[in-house]
């Protein structure tokens, strides 16, 4: 190989290294595990209700979960992979908040006060910040994906709050879930 096919090959291989590196995504994963997820809901959502003391026993799997949560930053997913990863968000972070006073707990509404409602609580962390999950629905899930089918999707805790789903939300199957809710 001669000198100038040397040189054109290292700018050649210094060029897609440097596209590999700065590319957006290419360093980030593009996909949330749903698979602790999963396996809870699957186990302790059944048509009636949540069995708490069920989800109890394994809180620390929940909160391997919420840790996942944490440390993705949902900005860099796709649009239909973040719309599911913020309503599991809001439903394993309002489980975690009945969890975190359970079995004491009546109602979601014990978290409140005279002042504050349980929803406006500073609780739910999210790409480095702590949100309400007021916070999530109002300021991020329905403006952002001005989709009402996501009523049905989020679970609030509450008697008066559409049922939660025996499976996550994932962005392959968001609109089928979101149909099938609604």
């Amino acid at each position: 190989m001669d000198k100038r096919n040397v040189i054109h090959t290292f700018i050649l291989t210094i060029f897609l290294v440097a596209v590999i590196i700065g590319s957006p995504g290419l360093n980030q994963a593009s996909t949330v595990n749903h698979g602790i997820w999963a396996d809870l809901l699957g186990k302790y959502v059944k048509p009636g209700g949540v069995d708490y003391t069920g989800f109890k026993t394994e809180e620390d799997r929940l909160d391997q979960y919420l840790k996942v949560l944490e440390d993705t930053d949902p900005e860099k997913l796709p649009r239909n992979q973040q719309y599911a990863y913020y309503i599991n968000a809001y439903n394993a972070w309002t489980i975690k908040l009945i969890l975190s006073g359970y079995p004491d707990v009546k109602s979601i509404k014990d978290f409140g006060t005279i002042l504050q409602s349980p929803w406006q609580k500073d609780w739910v962390r999210v790409n480095g910040k702590i949100i309400t999950l007021d916070h999530l629905e109002h300021n991020i899930l329905r403006p952002r994906y001005k989709d009402p089918r996501v009523h049905f999707a989020i679970n609030c805790s509450a008697a008066s709050c559409p049922p939660l789903r025996p499976e996550p939300y994932l962005a392959q199957t968001l609109d089928l879930q979101l149909d099938d809710s609604t």
